[in-house]
């Protein structure tokens, strides 16, 4: 393949010495982007239009690849080579013509490369690493998100909205080049239009300066802090100005971390340190701050630190209180004048959120693994890739803690979590620097105030100080102390995502299967009841193939499914199951089944908004019966097991010569470990039974000895990831959870000994005709079926209505067509402009149509 565009570099041929091999391509004296960038700004030649028409560059560039059907493996900075200030793609000798990835990660590779998660259009990854490109362009060349860059940005708002769209997380929100191009030409079209570039540069400047005031406001970096309680409260007053030195770092690293009070000994209790450094010693009772209970959850996503020129005004008011004579006056008047201002000014902060969990030492062990499960899935979901869970179930289910907003169930702390990560929101969540307010002031105001209070203030090391916390504390990252406790409901979300559980249950001819799409979501968590790792034993001929085929699907044998009483099943597996019925099975099982736990989703399983709409499309069209019939047949599933057996199984089947009369009888037994009893029950069966072959089984194609089964045991019940549906349970329709209205009218139609299949018209050919033939849009399954129709006509209003004194037979019925036979009177007259026949075709509940 080969193309020319002034964006792509033009590759000549490969050379190659004794150990190396070479690129010979055309010649660039610019260096790659990033430094070209670099260098243009720091000679202040880079101006926003130079912006426009670099990205514009590279966009057109990338378009010309795209309509080849090339996708570039490797787009960054230092693939783009600069020409005379043109940009040109290069290294094209590594892009693939849209096939798999096979390369290293990097901040310009989309997250489903990272995820090996399979895209159809490949073209998608190149609009994310353009995304990335573009805030590289509009930062002169800063390298993407590294952790000193400051979040207040200078970029126009339209262009920072469209490398957003590019690399956002979904690939399919991602625009293609044309329609990049087509955005950037307007923002340079409304950018040149309405801005001078000096006056636009001013404008920057002005809404900069005004971010960061909103943010030192917000925060209160201007103003001192007094201690209330164990919390550093702002004072009434700015001590500092608004346009001090802000510096913003985004921290890479925003895990949420548990924060432990340290109950050692040697403990240094923090607001002891800020009493000591005070002036006016705290009143609060320090004792048995070492038994504190609470913990935090800290959530960071920046560090914050902040130095401004001390207010005048606060300099005046300690003066004026340091002029009075009496000295327990002026200290009085010192206490007030600091308290108005602060005691202490925070120099140093993180910022992010914060959970405080109370009493902790007093929370049962698996509560306490059940709440920072909950959190560490909103984290998930806040960072994006994972979906909402249990999201409607109350916070009254789960120990009590606190944030910065008052909320209701499980949902509200995902959205508190994501607009944390969005950053709608932060608080300061510790304070990692900060000294007394009097150190603002001038050395003479200081040694003043010392005088009066005879002595200074003891100097001690700075200590970080949390908010509600009393003590020093021992950290951990969040996701580690969940993994080393491991419960049983951190894997709850896997199984619902990998084992299919929000997807309705299809029974197909050889296998159970899904719907294709989720029709329904647990509104908090299930029950789950562990079954002590036990492991059964079953050796079985079934007496039928349908026995057979639940056996096999894990269809438990106390409840046999119905097929026949399924509600909309297709007609043709129904009479598929029939036959299996009557089909006796020459098929021996042998099952090694190793139980888990026991899920039950009783009255907590939701509709779908998708399901619930599909659901009055049907009901509100000419045949709700067959479109209920596609619907659940086609997309939701017909069935949901309420309850689950989680495990793994291993299954031998053997042909057995048997005749029906000689099966082999339901046997087994329970055992806790696999244990020589266990092992001479096999033996046994396969002494008594030649078609028997116990001595190894196979576990997704491994081969499992008989004698290695207790190890396998074992392995499986350290991993649950690796458990499987072994038991389904409990089943209900799909329709049953739906709203009651809908259920309602649902039933209605299946309480109908009948059902339509087809209604239609048929016009007549001739005046007065009194037969006519009709034909059926589609093969019934058989003639049992009934007709019914009139003969109508439209009137003076255009509206149609029964033609009186006119009887219609139906005969000749057959699966394709049916003959229709008019009687009336003789005087009864006719015009076939205006005269048709009205049918309706009714078949019974359990007949099928192939319309």
């Amino acid at each position: 393949m080969t193309f020319q565009h002034e964006n792509v570099l033009k590759t000549f041929g490969i050379t190659s010495d004794e150990n190396n091999y070479y690129f010979v391509h055309e010649y660039n004296n610019d260096g790659d982007l990033r430094h070209y960038l670099k260098q243009k700004y720091l000679s202040n030649l880079l101006k926003w239009k130079d912006k426009f028409e670099i990205t514009r560059q590279i966009v057109n560039g990338l378009k010309c690849l795209h309509d080849q059907g090339v996708v570039h493996t490797e787009l960054h900075p230092y693939n783009i080579l600069v020409h005379n200030g043109i940009p040109k793609l290069a290294n094209l000798g590594i892009s693939k013509i849209y096939s798999n990835y096979n390369i290293v990660h990097s901040k310009y590779h989309p997250p489903e490369i990272l995820q090996k998660r399979n895209i159809c259009d490949k073209t998608k990854s190149n609009i994310y690493s353009l995304g990335i490109l573009m805030w590289e362009i509009a930062h002169n060349g800063v390298e993407p998100f590294c952790s000193n860059y400051n979040i207040v940005e200078e970029t126009p708002f339209k262009f920072k909205n469209l490398y957003r769209k590019c690399y956002d997380n979904n690939p399919e929100k991602r625009p293609d080049c044309s329609k990049i191009l087509e955005e950037l030409n307007h923002i340079e079209q409304t950018y040149n239009e309405n801005h001078d570039h000096n006056e636009h540069n001013e404008f920057d400047n002005e809404r900069q300066k005004k971010l960061k005031i909103d943010f030192v406001n917000y925060f209160n970096l201007n103003k001192g802090r007094n201690r209330v309680a164990h919390d550093l409260v702002p004072g009434a007053k700015k001590i500092l100005s608004d346009y001090g030195y802000l510096k913003i770092n985004k921290l890479n690293d925003s895990d949420p971390i548990i924060c432990f009070p340290d109950r050692g000994e040697q403990n240094t209790i923090p607001w002891t340190i800020l009493n000591n450094m005070n002036l006016f010693k705290n009143l609060d009772d320090e004792n048995g701050l070492h038994e504190c209970n609470d913990i935090r959850i800290h959530i960071p996503i920046a560090t914050v630190q902040y130095r401004g020129n001390v207010a005048e005004q606060f300099s005046h008011d300690i003066e004026n209180a340091l002029d009075w004579l009496d000295d327990n006056e002026k200290k009085e008047r010192l206490n007030k004048v600091f308290n108005e201002w602060g005691n202490f000014i925070a120099t140093d902060v993180i910022i992010g959120g914060a959970i405080t969990i109370k009493n902790w030492s007093k929370i049962d062990s698996i509560d306490q693994s059940r709440l920072l499960t909950y959190i560490q899935w909103g984290v998930d979901y806040a960072k994006g890739g994972r979906s909402k869970i249990f999201s409607e179930m109350s916070l009254d289910l789960l120990p009590q803690f606190e944030i910065s907003k008052n909320i209701n169930t499980i949902g509200d702390l995902y959205n508190w979590l994501k607009d944390l990560y969005d950053y709608q929101h932060a608080e300061i969540i510790s304070y990692e620097d900060f000294k007394p307010s009097y150190e603002l002031l001038s050395n003479e105001l200081i040694e003043r105030i010392f005088q009066c209070f005879s002595g200074r203030p003891i100097v001690e090391p700075i200590v970080r100080i949390i908010p509600q916390i009393l003590t020093q504390c021992e950290q951990q990252k969040l996701l580690k102390w969940i993994e080393t406790k491991k419960p049983r409901l951190l894997y709850m979300r896997d199984w619902i995502h990998d084992l299919s559980l929000e997807y309705g249950i299809l029974p197909q001819r050889s296998k159970l299967g899904h719907g294709d799409k989720m029709g329904f979501n647990y509104t908090k968590e299930p029950t789950i009841t562990p079954i002590n790792d036990t492991i059964t034993i079953l050796l079985y001929q079934p007496q039928n193939q349908q026995i057979a085929y639940s056996l096999y699907n894990g269809l438990k044998e106390k409840y046999e499914l119905k097929f026949r009483e399924i509600p909309f099943l297709d007609h043709h597996t129904l009479e598929h199951f029939r036959d299996l019925h009557n089909r006796l099975s020459k098929t021996v099982y042998c099952q090694i089944i190793f139980n888990a736990i026991k899920i039950s989703f009783k009255s907590i399983i939701k509709p779908s908004e998708q399901l619930s709409n599909a659901v009055d499309l049907a009901l509100r069209s000419d045949e709700p019966f067959k479109g209920l019939c596609d619907l659940f047949n086609n997309t939701y599933g017909l069935l949901i097991p309420e309850t689950l057996i989680l495990g793994r199984k291993l299954t031998g089947t053997y042909d057995s010569c048997n005749i029906p009369n000689n099966t082999i009888k339901k046997q087994g037994d329970d055992f806790e470990i696999f244990s020589t009893q266990a092992i001479k029950m096999l033996t046994d069966w396969d002494k008594k039974n030649q078609d028997i072959d116990t001595t190894f089984f196979v576990d997704d194609n491994k081969i499992i000895k008989r004698d290695e089964i207790e190890e396998w045991r074992k392995i499986q019940s350290n991993n649950p990831n690796n458990w499987k549906v072994i038991f389904y349970d409990d089943w209900i329709p799909i329709y049953k959870i739906l709203s009651e209205s809908q259920q309602n009218d649902i039933e209605s139609i299946l309480s109908d000994k009948y059902r339509i299949v087809f209604n239609g018209k048929t016009s007549l050919h001739q005046d007065n005709q009194t037969t006519v033939t009709i034909k059926f849009p589609g093969p019934l399954v058989d003639d049992k079926c009934q007709i019914y129709g009139c003969l109508v006509k439209k009137n003076e209003l255009e509206n149609w209505e029964t033609i009186p004194n006119v009887m219609i037979r139906f005969d000749n019925i057959n699966r394709y067509s049916c003959r229709a036979i008019i009687h009336k009177n003789r005087k009864t007259r006719y015009n076939i402009y205006i005269i048709i026949i009205t049918t309706f075709i009714y078949v019974k509940r359990d007949i099928d149509c192939n319309l």
